[in-house]
């Protein structure tokens, strides 16, 4: 089942699905609908007094759990003071998730005010930027996010969400899915393309049920 979400609310379910629990950020205005859609999440918000602080306190999350948590900021100057923790975490092989709010799609590639190209600005102290442009991209983007933060080695990534696509109403995340798909069937069997080897792959187990195993075959 789907139902209509904005793009703030489908970001937080995508990222409680994906198993973030902390926030560390500074709000701002381009991010006022993001803090209403953690103040009705499960996730933690953790009110930092300077971005490069939150950046850093994301990263020892990142290095004493193993799992990423997220760091907030705002656009502009507010971004910009991520950076150097992010980097950071990214040289260390540390998993984050970097967050910032971005204006309107017709407020980018243009002259503007506070409006910096915050996907090439994180290009290259993380392994994956990309800009939100709709609400619908959102549950995929993280999921991928989440992936590279984990995959291998670890680093940081980051999404820059734009005005357009925190407001707008979008399908959201689709719950329950692939649980049912593959709970349903009594012999069950996944098969994984070969990327999924390495040191962070472990059998499938269903969130829904989880006395019910998968048998993993890599191909």
């Amino acid at each position: 089942m789907t139902q209509s979400r904005t793009g703030a609310l489908a970001l937080l379910e995508a990222l409680e699905t994906q198993g973030v629990t902390t926030i560390f950020g500074v709000p701002g205005e381009e991010t006022t609908a993001l803090m209403t859609a953690i103040h009705a999440s499960q996730v933690d918000f953790v009110l930092c007094r300077h971005e490069q602080a939150a950046a850093f306190m994301a990263s020892v999350h990142g290095r004493l759990t193993g799992t990423p948590a997220a760091c907030l900021a705002t656009i502009g100057p507010g971004a910009t003071n991520l950076v150097t923790g992010v980097a950071d975490a990214q040289l260390d092989h540390v998993p984050l998730i970097a967050l910032t709010g971005q204006a309107a799609r017709g407020r980018l590639k243009r002259e503007s005010h506070q409006v910096i190209d915050l996907e090439a600005l994180f290009a290259p102290i993380t392994k994956f930027s990309r800009t939100v442009v709709t609400a619908d991209d959102i549950p995929s983007l993280v999921a991928e996010a989440v992936r590279q933060a984990n995959h291998e080695k670890p680093g940081a990534v980051h999404l820059s969400l734009s005005n357009d696509s925190r407001s707008q109403q979008g399908a959201g995340h689709r719950r329950g899915l692939c649980n049912d798909r593959l709970c349903k069937p009594q012999r069950k069997v996944l098969a994984l393309g070969h990327g999924s080897r390495g040191r962070h792959h472990r059998p499938y187990t269903c969130r829904t049920c989880p006395r019910k195993a998968v048998a993993t075959l890599v191909v």
